[in-house]
């Protein structure tokens, strides 16, 4: 009876001692997956296709301030005049930029946005100019089209000065220089 005991109690301890090692053993590892995910898109560029020209205003012949405004929104005919008595000699023409990129993406447009002065050329003397914008689709700020395909946008430049009957006459010109950044 006693070899029976035996038997048994050491049977009982091995399945105990196997029971303990598969449990260990099955607690040592784990294991779990995760989704890698990117994203490409476009590249932006901006592009210029021809300067902004204000062609030729006659000044004021009296005391007064005319404002010389050219309509980036316009293909003819951009350039009119408001108050005072100059006169819009020989017409000019917007200013033209191109810019690529992912369709709808929204962009920043930075650079010179603002008013800049532009420099009577063989003097000092200066005009105050504030440019103004304008696209040929969507608003100055989004590209057009669908996410991950290539767009195309027109941006427009103009914008306004004044003059007076005493400023001085020559050839007044400045450099804009415009970046995008996407958001």
């Amino acid at each position: 009876m006693n070899t029976l005991r035996n038997i048994l109690v050491a049977a009982g301890s091995a399945a105990i001692l196997a029971g303990m090692a598969t449990a260990a053993s099955a607690q040592s590892t784990a294991s779990d997956s995760a989704t890698v995910n990117a994203s490409i898109i476009q590249p932006i560029a901006i592009t210029k296709n021809n300067d902004v020209n204000f062609g030729t205003v006659a000044r004021p012949n009296t005391a007064s301030t005319s404002t010389i405004d050219l309509d980036p929104t316009l293909g003819a005919n951009p350039i009119t005049i408001s108050g005072g008595t100059a006169v819009v000699q020989v017409q000019g023409s917007r200013g033209q930029f191109t810019i690529t990129g992912d369709g709808g993406r929204s962009y920043a447009l930075t650079g010179s946005t603002t008013a800049f002065n532009l420099t009577r050329a063989g003097g000092s003397e200066t005009i105050s100019f504030t440019p103004e914008f304008a696209v040929d689709s969507g608003t100055v700020g989004g590209l057009p089209g669908a996410a991950y395909s290539a767009a195309t946008q027109l941006l427009y430049a103009g914008g306004a000065f004044d003059i007076t009957n005493t400023t001085v006459p020559g050839a007044y010109s400045g450099t804009m220089t415009l970046t995008v950044t996407y958001n």
